[in-house]
């Protein structure tokens, strides 16, 4: 997955092209379910305003209510 998705950089991920979507929906060695694959660029994007909001995804985590854990 980490290959497939370039490490997991969300500003890399935020901007997959329709033919890597469509590259990465014949790629073996991820789960080739089109509907999870188009979640990745809106979910990048979704980490990168957070980290923005908050000095960090990391923060953001660490700082949630632990009463709350659901929640997340």
């Amino acid at each position: 997955f980490e290959a497939a998705f370039w490490e997991f950089d969300p500003g890399r991920c935020a901007g997959i092209s329709p033919d890597e979507e469509d590259a990465l929906c014949r790629d073996e060695r991820i789960v080739r379910n089109r509907q999870k694959i188009l979640t990745v660029p809106h979910n990048a994007v979704m980490i990168i305003e957070t980290s923005r909001q908050h000095d960090g995804f990391g923060r953001f985590i660490a700082d949630w209510p632990d009463e709350d854990f659901i929640g997340l």
